[in-house]
């Protein structure tokens, strides 16, 4: 390695002539797979029960589990089952009650999911 006039240094190659030294940025992406399992002890009226849109029995539960399930607010779940997106039955007064199957094939919009996350984080200490 040479000191040129200026001060500054320079490696020279076989040739003579100078290398030009680049640094170069690597930069690696690390996807992670996770997976949840949610069980739920119930407390309201759920099991078997005749659900119209499918025309058979299936697992029913309460409107607060479907939304625990789902990790979503029973009021956004009751928006869903207003619009169509999942089934749902009322066999009693202000009883709703979800059709489970229709419930598991629901996909939950990432802004909803998050406000979910902020609770667990809260409520954890951490970030699941």
């Amino acid at each position: 390695m040479d000191i040129g006039k200026g001060g500054a240094s320079r490696r020279e190659g076989r040739l003579g002539g100078l290398l030009n030294i680049r640094k170069r940025r690597v930069t690696t992406e690390i996807s992670v797979e996770t997976t949840e399992t949610v069980s739920i002890r119930r407390n309201g009226p759920s099991g078997v029960s005749w659900c119209g849109q499918c025309g058979k029995d299936t697992e029913m539960v309460s409107l607060e589990d479907a939304a625990a399930i789902k990790a979503v607010t029973p009021q956004w779940l009751a928006q869903c089952i207003a619009e169509g997106k999942v089934h749902f039955s009322a066999p009693k007064q202000g009883v709703i009650l979800v059709c489970l199957p229709s419930l598991l094939v629901l996909e939950v919009p990432l802004s909803r999911g998050s406000q979910s996350e902020l609770q667990r984080t809260t409520e954890r200490g951490r970030p699941t």
